[in-house]
């Protein structure tokens, strides 16, 4: 009986931290995806991408840093990964300037640039000191 009591308190323990490790997980996976995009605006892009993929390993289906990490990977030339972030990317649903932005560089990789030109003036209107909006504006316009 000893026994089951203690398992069920390190059940209840378990369960009531979860939410608590979750919560600090998204909070370490936001700081990794502004360390990448800032490493990316920073010309520095094997940092940005080191940082964009351990975004993505604590968070796995993150659509916002697949955005930015096809951008990297385009960047530095692989191509095929690029393709295949930026297709999962150019799905999400964007509200933010963050997230218009990474849809943006998702659709400019896939050639739809005037969707991705759209996605970026978004972007800048959402929060018009956001570097990236500008970068992927002048990207598709040139």
């Amino acid at each position: 009986m000893k026994g089951a009591r203690w398992s069920a308190l390190a059940a209840a323990l378990f369960f009531a931290s979860a939410p608590a490790a979750v919560a600090a997980a998204k909070e370490s996976a936001r700081a990794l995806l502004g360390a990448g995009v800032a490493a990316f605006t920073q010309v520095r892009f094997d940092a940005a991408e080191e940082k964009l993929s351990a975004a993505l390993v604590m968070r796995p289906s993150w659509r916002t840093a697949s955005g930015f990490r096809a951008l990297v990977l385009w960047t530095n030339g692989d191509m095929k990964r690029a393709r295949a972030e930026a297709a999962r990317a150019a799905r999400m649903k964007a509200g933010s300037a963050e997230t218009f932005a990474a849809r943006g560089y998702a659709r400019m990789i896939l050639g739809r640039h005037q969707a991705a030109a759209a996605d970026f003036v978004k972007s800048a209107r959402a929060d018009p000191r956001y570097l990236p909006a500008y970068l992927g504006m002048g990207s598709v316009r040139s």
